[in-house]
This record gives structure tokens, sequence and C-alpha cells, in this order.
């Protein structure tokens, strides 16, 4: 069946001479991997992980699903002007490709993953952006137990980022440091 998804890229892999394997994460479908032609690129220079697209695929039961055509939605071109930035966003990439199973949709932690590219690009405080990412994330999940990991304070800070929305969040309100015991915390939840 063709049907037309947006995703975000989290990977790619070349696939023989002409061919790629691009891996989305999409809100109706969740992470799928697809089969795309390098021909089929429609104003994208090539296939780049954490760009959004719209690609027409042929859905099937098989594990790779076809790609008639790539269109490119938004790149988040900041993202890629910061190294710090871009490693914060691989990272976020990275992680969702190890805890999200395949073909299960994920609208809400889609539109949770868009929101933070685009405000990791744009605002000054990238470690709130991703703390609050990762927190929403296990919120969601119903893994975020956070009573013997953090301190009161930090247990304070944990509940403003989960419950506050992303476009909200124009302060540094975490330090590198915060972020860095975020992460470390769920690595260890998964």
């Amino acid at each position: 069946m063709l049907r037309s998804v947006e995703g975000i890229i989290l990977k790619t892999a070349s696939f023989g001479e002409a061919s790629h394997i691009i891996t989305l994460i999409t809100k109706e479908c969740g992470v799928v991997s697809l089969v795309a032609k390098k021909h089929n690129c429609k104003g994208m220079p090539s296939y780049s992980p954490l760009i959004k697209v719209e690609a027409e695929v042929i859905q099937s039961h098989k594990e790779l699903w076809k790609c008639g055509s790539l269109q490119l939605i938004a790149s988040y071109q900041r993202l890629r002007l910061d190294l710090m930035r871009l490693k914060m966003a691989s990272f976020l990439a990275k992680f969702l490709l190890a805890v999200l199973v395949p073909h299960a949709p994920v609208e809400k932690l889609y539109t949770y993953f868009d929101d933070c590219l685009t405000l990791l690009a744009e605002r000054d405080n990238p470690h709130t952006i991703v703390s609050a990412f990762l927190l929403k994330l296990l919120h969601e999940e119903g893994q975020l137990a956070s009573s013997l990991f953090f301190s009161q304070e930090e247990q304070a800070l944990c509940h403003f980022l989960v419950h506050t929305p992303f476009q909200e969040l124009c302060e540094p309100y975490c330090s590198e440091n915060f972020a860095r015991k975020v992460a470390r915390y769920i690595t260890h939840r998964t």
C-alpha cells in the first residue's frame, strides 16, 4: 500500500551502489526503515540524519519498506553550526533507535523530538531542552521514578521540565552537570 509519511531521519547507511537504508521516526508508524534510491531525493543534496522529510512509501509487513520518493521539510540547519548541539541531537537519535520498538506509533514522542530539534537549534539553553526531552520520554513511558536518583531540588526541576511545554522553556534552567545526570539516569532506566 502506497502512503505518505512525515518523519525525521535517525540513521542512514549505504545499500548497494545506488541505494540507501534510511531509518525514520514517524508519528503514525514509529521507527521504520526504508530502502531509497539516490535519484528519489527531491530538493535534498543527500540523505542525512536529523532532517525532517516527507516520504512516499510502499508499506509492507517486511522490516524494510520501499521508498518511492523523499522530500525535504526541515533541515534544522542551525543545529549543524554548533558541534555540541549536533552531538546532543545525535545522542537523542541514537537513544531513540535503541529504545523504540519498530512500527509502533509514537505520535506524542515524535512531536516532542521535532520540537526538541527545532529549539535545540534556536535557543541558548541546549541542556534544558535535552533534559526536558529525556524526562518527558521517561514520563510518557511511566519510567520516571526520580526520588532515589535526584535530590529534592532536582526532583522539583524534573517535575517542572516534564510539565512545561517546550516552547515555554526559554531560560537555561539546567546546568551541563544536571543534563549529564539525566542522561545517566535514563541510560540506567532503559
